[in-house]
């Protein structure tokens, strides 16, 4: 989007134009676009920023913004085509652009397709071969034997040539895994949900929170990584006594001392899960991944005889159509420690860790049944502490009082698990947990208002003992704890799914007091990336708005402000929604991708169709506006209790649901744009403006929308969108129209000019 309006920018600096040039305008970018997006992905990689250093390296902040501005290049180009092919038909421009978008929409679901045939660097340059195909549109020869040549370049590198490869950040847990001595990879598998890797090295270990007390062999492991993050392990030998013993010395192991048989795993990211229960005699397993390629890698051809089956979604959805019961429902740990020390899934949505999905889980247990929940520990403690307060909301959503020895966790150094039992433990169970965490050196601890002063593996603050503390107390004893906590560390819901997100305001003000040194313990890069990307992208959108009132007087172009903001209001309206229905459609479809390729490609296609439909709209322009401003509200209110009902339906279903969803307010959101460049057909100059003052928003509005979600969730982002309309409607009606071209060409009276 930086692109786009930095092309609208362009062409308000050349200024009007004769229109018969728009076919070599076209042609030119079309072919300027497959140029630059053959070359700009192999100079990406000579602009490597550090996300660490940013809060003391200026350098870094000038290197970001030179990686933005570079990636913008192809988009620059693209926007000047749109734009010059709006120009030439500008009695009709919502045919122009509503055709724009439903390319766009195409392109979104070609993406699947390509990502399917090949790995990411070769799929980055088919749509060089497409923007050459742009060039043909313009009929004629000469156009046509232009772009064969870059057409032609395209698709001898996709297939045959070499590729521009992938920079990865040295902070990724695949390039620490290769630099292992003797490490290999092993397998690697690709596809739409990411690139899968396993590696093996004989230094390599993967055991979460493994007792300290274990002496016993460790066997050979093989890493698993998804997109260069460490997702699991597992052993290379089959099941035996050695592995047997090593999985059964994990904190995760303890749900076996009280509960078995129908096993349930989700997340882990390996076969440790598998092997633990198996290895505790259970009945059957059933797995579920979000990732086919990971499924593939880890499945093994006499699963079925163990009783191990593999389910490729989300557990949730799986959950909802189902009728089994389970005796255990485990969810694995996020990641590795690294990652989730440096707070890499602060911006991860995950729908496993909030109050309505342990209420689900909590709901798939047969009577007696446990809910395992395992997490890396941090310091200082936060990940942990959530998931207590989540799973007493859970409870008591089900008015069980989590007092009532309804938990117990085990901790290790590394890593804790959170064990639920709605029925609750009895004496039996919890002398058991005792028993087993002694012989192995981990602590054990209840909701009680009277916890040791000493524990094996506590820490300074004993934050998660006065949690425990003030649970037992009852009432709002824990409120006060968790307003006065430094960390973020309140329970949150299927409308904000951000729960490894902890940074608050009160730890950045103490980190900056205390030094630069003091920001690692408690920093979330992926947070503080998106909030420098939108103080990056609204000082790039300021020069692309400002810059040219600022050029010398003769070619000097003053802003037409109420314009800019009518505009600049409707992009940032559509981002909002775009980003808050991509969050919802990843609970309805089980995965990311699959909820960015349905959310843009069907948001795309109405937006398209509406955009169409618009050019033959006689009644005032102002009415779509103010319906769409409505339809966001209502859609605030009432999308996530929709999406939640459908989760029980066939994936079919779900994907039409989805489907419909996005393009029935894509239809509606595709109205305003091109009722507003009617307005301006004639003025050439406002219309590049309006161009750019839209693509600026689009600009902030991506990483804005972001915070806005991990900070208030989708409704606010739904809610928010709703504003924006309804500032654009109040905007509308002062955006000079300088042509009658509000009433479609042929309905006007003769005498009009």
């Amino acid at each position: 989007m930086l692109g786009f309006a930095a092309g609208g920018t362009v062409l308000v600096v050349r200024g009007p134009r004769d229109p018969s040039a728009g076919e070599a305008w076209v042609t030119g970018a079309a072919l300027l676009t497959s140029v630059l997006l053959l070359v700009v992905p192999l100079g990406s990689r000579l602009l490597t920023v550090d996300a660490a250093q940013l809060p003391w390296d200026p350098w870094q902040w000038a290197r970001l913004a030179a990686l933005d501005c570079l990636l913008a290049l192809p988009f620059i180009s693209g926007s000047i085509a749109v734009l010059s092919g709006i120009e030439m038909a500008r009695d009709r421009p919502g045919s122009v652009y509503g055709a724009s978008f439903i390319g766009s929409a195409s392109g979104a679901a070609a993406a699947l397709l390509l990502l399917t045939l090949f790995p990411p660097d070769r799929a980055i340059l088919a749509p060089a071969a497409l923007a050459a195909l742009g060039a043909v549109a313009p009929p004629g020869r000469r156009q046509a034997r232009i772009a064969s040549v870059p057409l032609a370049a395209v698709t001898v590198v996709l297939v045959f040539g070499p590729t521009p490869g992938s920079s990865m950040s040295p902070y990724k847990d695949l390039v620490q895994a290769r630099a292992l001595p003797g490490a290999a990879t092993v397998a690697e598998r690709f596809g739409p949900s990411g690139v899968v890797t396993a590696v093996a090295a004989p230094a390599f270990r993967y055991a979460p929170g493994l007792s300290l007390a274990f002496t016993g062999p460790i066997p050979s492991q093989t890493g698993v990584f998804v997109d260069g993050d460490l997702a699991g392990a597992y052993s290379t030998r089959e099941i035996g006594s050695h592995t047997a013993d090593l999985l059964d010395w994990l904190p995760e192991a303890g749900v076996y001392r009280v509960a078995n048989g129908r096993v349930l795993i989700a997340g882990g990211g390996g076969r440790a899960g598998v092997e633990t229960a198996l290895s505790h005699k259970a009945d059957a397993v059933v797995v579920v991944e979000g990732s086919s390629e990971l499924v593939e890698l880890l499945r093994r051809a006499d699963d079925a005889r163990f009783g191990v089956t593999w389910s490729v979604g989300g557990i949730r959805t799986l959950l909802a159509r189902r009728v089994q019961a389970f005796d255990v429902v485990a969810i694995g740990s996020t990641g590795g420690p690294g990652s989730n020390a440096a707070g890499l899934h602060a911006l991860d949505e995950d729908f496993r860790h909030t109050v309505d999905a342990y209420a689900v889980f909590l709901a798939a247990l047969r009577s007696g049944g446990v809910l395992s929940v395992t997490q890396w520990r941090t310091t200082p403690e936060r990940g942990i502490l959530r998931i207590v307060l989540t799973v007493v909301a859970a409870l008591e959503a089900r008015d069980i009082p989590a007092a009532d020895n309804a938990v117990v966790i085990v901790r290790s150094w590394g890593s804790a698990t959170v064990l639920v039992k709605p029925d609750g433990f009895t004496s039996g169970d919890r002398a058991a947990l005792r028993v087993w965490s002694a012989s192995r050196g981990f602590d054990v601890l209840e909701i009680s208002a009277e916890q040791p002063d000493r524990w094996i593996h506590g820490d300074s603050t004993r934050a998660l003992e006065h949690l425990l503390e003030t649970l037992a107390i009852g009432g709002p004893g824990a409120e006060p704890f968790v307003a006065s906590y430094p960390f973020a560390i309140r329970p949150v819901g299927d409308t904000r799914p951000y729960p490894h997100h902890h940074l608050s305001g009160r730890v950045v003000i103490e980190a900056m007091r205390a030094g630069a040194g003091q920001w690692l313990p408690v920093a979330e890069w992926g947070y503080l990336t998106a909030l420098v990307t939108l103080v990056v992208s609204m000082v790039l959108g300021s020069v692309l708005l400002l810059g040219p009132a600022a050029l010398p007087r003769r070619v000097r172009r003053r802003p037409p402000f109420v314009t800019i903001a009518y505009f600049g209001m409707i992009g940032l309206a559509y981002m909002l929604a775009e980003i808050a229905l991509i969050q919802i459609l990843g609970l309805l479809l089980g995965h990311p991708t699959l909820a960015v390729t349905v959310s843009l490609g069907a948001l795309l296609v109405g937006s398209g169709l509406g955009s169409m439909v618009s050019d033959r709209y006689v009644p005032t322009p102002t009415r779509p506006v103010l319906v769409v401003a409505l339809a966001l509200a209502a859609t605030a209110v009432g999308i996530l209790s929709f999406v939640q009902g459908a989760l029980g339906t066939s994936a079919g279903v779900r994907w039409m649901t989805g489907i419909g969803t996005a393009t029935v307010l894509g239809f509606a959101m595709g109205w305003p744009f091109p009722i507003g460049l009617r307005s301006l057909a004639t003025a050439r100059d406002r219309l590049a403006w309006a161009w750019a003052g839209n693509g600026v928003a689009s600009v902030i509005a991506a990483p804005l929308a972001v915070l806005i979600a991990i900070d208030w969730g989708a409704r606010a982002l739904f809610g928010g969108a709703a504003s924006a309309y309804l500032v654009a409607w109040m905007l509308i009606r002062r955006v000079p129209a300088d042509s009658p071209t509000l009433v479609p060409q042929e309905t006007r009276p003769p005498s009009e000019p």
